[in-house]
């Protein structure tokens, strides 16, 4: 699922590009390849694992206001929690996983 050691953060990222680049460079490449090649649809499967994995990791249910606020941002939805904010981080990632397959 990753490569290496490098799923342990020092400090988490504070912008939703900055996590989808986090992710990136940890996902291996037939991971990266499995979940862009899911639907839009079924990426709510992934909220209760890798949903979770992300709001433990980048300490969105704990504080992060600036992740929190760049996922606002982003997505246009002014009110998120730490569940919402991974949501959007998630689907970043699957959109910048497709353009980059196409």
């Amino acid at each position: 699922m990753t490569k290496g050691n490098h799923g342990i953060m020092r400090v988490p990222p504070k912008t939703v590009e900055d996590a989808v680049t986090f992710l990136m460079n940890i996902l291996d490449g037939e991971t990266r390849e499995r979940f862009a090649g899911r639907s839009e649809k079924d990426l709510k499967h992934y909220h209760c694992t890798a949903g979770a994995l992300i709001r433990n990791e980048f300490k969105l249910t704990e504080g992060n206001p600036e992740l929190i606020e760049s996922c606002q941002k982003f997505s246009g939805q002014s009110h998120l929690d730490g569940r919402g904010a991974s949501i959007v981080i998630l689907k970043a990632l699957w959109d910048n996983l497709r353009q980059i397959r196409h």
